[in-house]
């Protein structure tokens, strides 16, 4: 029997893997790999790694961590050295569509980002 706390979390990148493919834009689902893991999604036209949670507390330092080693865990798997993709956390509004759910990265990977589009 699936855990009702995985069970959420799956339901909810479905949803939101559902959605972006609905806004018109490629989306992957990426595999679990451990130690290794690479993110829960990436979106190919913004080179994006997004890591998913649907948790009733919110704790966005634990999950930009966590996406930021993702992202380079990608870059390290898929060959690409230090061209590695955006980071970001996608966070459940509790109560609300998927499509409000909160998107966030740090200022400094923003800014990496914003420099890199230039």
């Amino acid at each position: 029997m699936t855990h009702p706390n995985k069970a959420k979390g799956s339901t909810f990148e479905r949803q939101v893997r559902e959605y972006i493919r609905d806004q018109g834009l490629s989306v992957d689902h990426l595999r679990l790999a451990g130690t290794d893991d690479q993110g829960d999604l990436y979106v190919r036209e913004s080179d994006s790694v997004l890591e998913l949670k649907a948790e009733k507390r919110i704790n966005l330092s634990g999950y930009l961590k966590e996406a930021n080693n993702e992202a380079d865990n990608y870059a390290e798997a898929h060959r690409r050295g230090a061209d590695r993709p955006a980071f970001y956390a996608v966070v459940k509004a509790r109560g609300k569509s998927v499509g409000q759910a909160y998107v966030v990265t740090t200022l400094d990977e923003w800014i990496r980002l914003n420099r890199k589009a230039k």
